[in-house]
């Protein structure tokens, strides 16, 4: 059962425009943002990661996608030819619309242990990942 739509914590103050959040569900990268933007959750990412924090990978992207497969994600389907996020057969190992399409780095390894880990919003601007985020999308 939902609260009724007078309670409090549905009204917003509209003569504060700060009050108004926008939280994107664009895919799975921009979600997360808006979740750490929202002060919901905190996301330390590895230092060998840059799922959320800039590559230049990212930037190759901006340039073309004809990289970016199924077989380049690093939610790689295996043998099974099943992507383990979707729970899903690849048909044709693309996933340039893919929203949880993460690149893989020679440097990545299953198992990590150790290692640093960046507190992504005490290191980054959120605003600027979430814009970096969007760029990429549209394309």
């Amino acid at each position: 059962m939902s609260a009724p739509s007078d309670e409090p914590d549905y009204t917003i103050d509209s003569n504060k425009e700060s009050s108004i959040i926008k939280f994107r569900i664009d895919n799975d990268r921009l979600f997360l943002l808006s979740l750490m933007k929202l002060n919901s959750i905190v996301i330390l990412e590895r230092e060998d990661s840059f799922q959320l924090r800039p590559h230049e990978k990212w930037q190759e992207l901006k340039k073309g996608r004809s990289f970016q497969s199924c077989s380049t994600c690093i939610h790689d389907p295996g043998e099974n030819n099943k992507c383990p996020v979707y729970d899903i057969k690849i048909k044709n190992n693309t996933s340039i619309s893919c929203s949880s399409y993460a690149f893989k780095l020679a440097q990545n390894e299953k198992g990590y242990k150790g290692g640093e880990y960046i507190k992504l919003d005490m290191e980054y601007n959120i605003d600027r990942l979430m814009e970096d985020v969007c760029q990429e999308w549209l394309l």
